[in-house]
């Protein structure tokens, strides 16, 4: 690890202190009222210095002062899928190993997100991120009947995006498409 100039000293502090899972501009922006540009830079620099390291285009998390590695392995990966992808939260397998209803452990991570991705599957510092969007949820709990409210389902279809994506990233698109959730059902549901 390079040395810090004041202001960069500045910032890994104040990271530190408030315990950030990630880091990006809009959080330099708010302690120093500067342009995005200069924010990434200044990121961009403390990665180059091995202050921070890249965990997506734009975000950061910093590496603990005790590590010896300059990529050190993340240690709470949950609350930083969760921030990176957000609004999202921990589904499947994830959530049922997070409420002790398994003792599996298992190497990667169930995730729902309103937000579309380009990739179904995502790697985060060798932990692989398995996305699912949400309008997958709503049109599978109302599929399925799920015991939740109306109202619930009705929230889930208000935040969908527009695009058509496929129930199932991994299997061919075809099949007809749910216009109500702008799915592609290429499932036998």
């Amino acid at each position: 690890m390079q040395g810090l100039s004041n202001q960069e000293r500045e910032f890994i502090s104040i990271f530190s202190a408030n315990e950030a899972v990630t880091v990006d501009a809009n959080d330099i922006i708010k302690i120093r009222s500067i342009s995005k540009e200069t924010a990434n830079q200044i990121l961009s620099r403390l990665a180059k210095k091995g202050w921070l390291q890249r965990v997506k285009r734009g975000s950061y998390t910093i590496v603990p002062l005790s590590s010896l590695l300059a990529y050190p392995a993340i240690e709470e990966i949950w609350p930083l899928v969760v921030k990176l992808y957000k609004p999202a939260f921990l589904s499947g397998w994830t959530a049922a190993e997070h409420w002790d209803l398994t003792e599996q452990v298992f190497n990667s991570v169930s995730l729902v997100t309103q937000n579309q991705q380009r990739k179904s599957i995502q790697n985060i510092r060798g932990i692989r991120v398995k996305l699912r969007v949400l309008k997958r949820l709503g049109f599978l709990t109302e599929t399925f009947s799920a015991p939740v409210s109306k109202k619930w389902i009705r929230e889930c279809n208000r935040h969908i995006k527009t695009g058509i994506s496929d129930l199932d990233p991994g299997s061919p698109s075809k099949g007809r498409i749910s216009g109500k959730w702008n799915l592609r059902i290429n499932l036998p549901v």
